[in-house]
């Protein structure tokens, strides 16, 4: 079932779809079943607003800014621009594509705007011969291919998961170029609304960067990842808000609706509710000056001995897909023979 046109419903449409779905196929389905289907087709569909040639043009324009004079004047610009100006921006920041020019150049920009945080944060990774890393959300690679890096000479293995095709096609061409793409680091096509694929207790450590901004449903995504991590395993998050707030600026509230979490201090509850310990958070800048380029709030945790968790569900949320079990196929696909 797909439910809804390729743009963003506003939530009296969300709840109405729901209403009629219940009425047409309520005796087929679950109610619970029938919200994980509308989730699901939100979470896939509704986030990339179908964009007109002006639109594409602008995104154009105000990339090359950019480029010219920096991020400031970008975000001048996207400040200043129509509201699907602004739409594109943030439904690209929230799920990666690649169909268009405009997408891949903002693609490299994001890639260059978490340069710093993704290699200061894979450095702090506890690692040691034989462990085994997760990482959530790869985006388009720089820190996944750092750490397949890192893991080829400890003797460990990283496993790096995202949603996005596009996503999964620039971290294979960050691996390759780079050297680091070996029996080290596997990539998987997945998401963390699903049941994690994995047995309890099988990673040393999990991190992520800005990933945890788009789970639908953050209490069952954190006790996921806590789940699968081995006692005494580490959490390592990396924010960036500052930069999000300051590319929309006072117009953050029209494009808020693509940003599910957006409070620090929300994720680290979430982290205390599936029991983690341990929780710090700590403002970094790599490269040691004032941007809020390259500077980011590094969030750890660990899962102590003896942990035990009741799963808790997060609040009602129309994005939220009711978890099937995870497959997370390999990226690429292994080719039929």
């Amino acid at each position: 079932v797909q439910v809804g046109p390729p743009y963003f419903l506003p939530a009296e449409s969300r709840r109405a779809m729901l209403s009629a779905l219940r009425s047409r196929v309520g005796a087929h389905l679950r109610p619970a079943r029938v919200a994980g289907i509308l989730g699901a087709a939100s979470a896939r569909h509704l986030h990339h607003p179908q964009s007109s040639p002006e639109t594409l043009r602008e995104v154009s324009r105000l990339l090359e800014l950019a480029h010219r004079e920096g991020l400031e004047e970008m975000a001048s610009g996207v400040q200043a621009a129509d509201l699907p100006v602004l739409e594109w921006f943030a439904a690209q920041l929230a799920n990666p594509t690649s169909d268009t020019p405009q997408a891949r150049t903002m693609m490299d920009l994001q890639d260059e705007m978490n340069r710093a945080m993704s290699l200061d944060l894979v450095q702090r990774v506890p690692l040691k011969k034989g462990s085994r890393v997760l990482e959530l959300g790869f985006g388009g690679g720089n820190a996944i291919t750092a750490m397949a890096r890192r893991c080829a000479d400890a003797g460990a293995q990283v496993i790096g998961v995202d949603t996005s095709k596009a996503c999964c096609e620039s971290a294979l061409m960050s691996l390759r170029e780079g050297d680091a793409l070996s029996a080290a680091v596997q990539l998987r096509s997945g998401s963390v609304t699903d049941f994690f694929p994995f047995e309890d207790g099988t990673f040393d450590a999990v991190y992520h960067l800005n990933c945890w901004h788009f789970w639908c449903d953050l209490d069952f995504s954190v006790s996921e990842m806590a789940r699968v991590l081995k006692s005494r395993g580490t959490v390592l998050t990396g924010t960036k808000m500052g930069m999000l707030k300051a590319l929309f600026g006072g117009r953050y509230e029209e494009v808020a609706a693509y940003f599910k979490n957006v409070d620090l201090l929300e994720y680290k509850e979430a982290l205390a509710r599936a029991n983690m310990r341990e929780i710090h958070t700590e403002l970094l800048n790599p490269l040691g000056d004032s941007s809020t380029v390259t500077s980011y709030t590094l969030t750890s945790a660990k899962k102590p001995r003896g942990w035990a968790f009741k799963p808790v569900r997060g609040p009602e949320n129309d994005c939220r897909a009711i978890p099937e079990p995870g497959s997370w196929p390999p990226y690429p696909p292994p080719t039929a023979s």
